[in-house]
């Protein structure tokens, strides 16, 4: 006699098949593109910013462990002199709060990044966007890496080549995440490459 797999047990499957494979793709992007530097430009992605209170009751803002581990990562490619310009990405997770790029393009210039090196990409609010707003501004970079946390990587990787920027390298950001963080962000970012490609 013959048996069929009931529908909802077939599209459980499918959909276990899809996480895997997202899941491995993003392991497998986990140590950066091979051969990626020396490069001339670099995209750093914004990650959260924190915001504070002083003691006369003035609104500050500080870059959270994201931001730290991302611009601090480029500092150390710029200062090595693996790369010449560093491009800041990230807008407002709130009106009312300063932009991601604003914030890490402070903590550059306060480690001795010359102005003139850093380019604002202010305005995106996803790593797509980050993507296609900086994708027109890098026009005159001959070789371009993305530096982020190795969680990210293989979203950025797969995002880009879903514009036609299949030539962009990335760079993972050290150190790695707390290691729950780091755990959770894995499974996100399966996710969230699922997602785009779904949709």
């Amino acid at each position: 006699m013959r048996s069929f797999l009931p529908p909802a047990f077939v599209l459980f499957g499918a959909a276990s098949a899809c996480f895997f494979a997202t899941g491995a793709a993003v392991l497998a992007g986990l140590g950066g593109t091979p051969g990626g530097l020396p490069a001339d430009c670099a995209i750093v992605f914004g990650a959260r910013v924190h915001a504070m209170t002083d003691e006369r009751g003035n609104r500050l803002f500080a870059p959270g462990p994201g931001i730290a581990r991302r611009v601090d990562t480029a500092l150390s490619l710029y200062r090595e002199k693996e790369i010449r310009k560093l491009f800041m990405t990230g807008g407002k997770s709130e009106p009312e709060r300063a932009s991601e790029a604003s914030v890490m393009r402070q903590r550059a210039i306060d480690s001795g990044v010359a102005p003139a090196d850093i380019i604002v990409e202010g305005d995106s609010r996803s790593t797509l966007e980050n993507l296609r707003n900086v994708r027109p501004l890098a026009g005159d970079c001959r070789r371009v890496v993305a530096v982020s946390d190795d969680y990210h990587l293989a979203r950025i990787r797969y995002l880009a080549h879903r514009i036609g920027w299949k030539d962009l390298r990335t760079h993972p950001a050290s150190p790695r995440a707390a290691t729950g963080f780091w755990i959770r962000s894995l499974l996100r970012e399966a996710l969230a490459i699922l997602w785009y490609t779904v949709n």
